[in-house]
């Protein structure tokens, strides 16, 4: 089930950036993502959240997760949106 929670919450991450910054699938590139953030005014603090939890989704897929560790990510995952959302108008 782990992996499944985590693929999802991946593909939710990058298509909430997909739609608030006009991307294609193809310009998903982790520079490019940190630029953007960036130059749309997120600090390096709310950069480094979202870069955390994108790859809290790629380590899960190789390693056990606990439940309790999904739920602390999906929390990250909704106060990093939230945060980014003020920033990506």
């Amino acid at each position: 089930e782990s992996n499944r929670f985590y693929e999802a919450l991946e593909r939710a991450l990058q298509n909430y950036l997909k739609a608030k910054l006009k991307l294609e699938t193809t310009d998903l590139s982790k520079e490019k993502i940190k630029a953007l953030l960036r130059d749309n005014g997120a600090n390096e603090a709310d950069i480094s959240g979202f870069e955390t939890l994108m790859n809290s989704c790629e380590l899960a897929r190789y390693t056990p997760v606990t439940a309790d560790g999904m739920k602390v990510d999906y929390e990250k995952a909704a106060e990093v949106i939230s945060v980014l959302d003020k920033h990506l108008k």
